[in-house]
């Protein structure tokens, strides 16, 4: 059974270290995108 891991760090050239410090980077960034559509909807709404 292959390591998916090790499999990661092949393809991209990324410690796991590395890797994980990016996945957390993106959630990060999507979640604050969330987080300002839904601040941009409510003042919107105070607005109207």
């Amino acid at each position: 059974m292959s390591n998916p891991t090790r499999q990661v760090g092949e393809t991209t050239g990324l410690t796991t270290a590395e890797w994980v410090a990016a996945a957390r980077v993106e959630e990060t960034r999507l979640l604050l995108e969330a987080q300002q559509h839904r601040i941009t909807w409510l003042l919107r709404q105070l607005d109207e």
